[in-house]
């Protein structure tokens, strides 16, 4: 799964809590699968049989993510 957070951060544009700050946690909490440069993050996952369920693993921890950066 490849995204850049300035994408990411657009699709949650609704959300209150997704401001500057979660957006420099968020980075942190990607740690090198963050590129500073280009601002894409990549997440991959391979862990499982099926791409389907790779695919799943791989929204749920982006979900996790995404809460975890708005916790204080």
């Amino acid at each position: 799964m490849t995204f850049t957070v300035h994408d990411l951060r657009n699709a949650l544009q609704g959300d209150t809590r997704i401001n500057d700050a979660w957006e420099h946690k968020f980075k942190l909490l990607c740690g090198p699968r963050y590129n500073f440069e280009t601002d894409v993050v990549h997440i991959s996952c391979d862990q499982y049989p099926y791409p389907a369920q790779n695919k799943r693993w791989l929204s749920d921890k982006l979900d996790e993510m995404i809460q975890l950066a708005t916790v204080s």
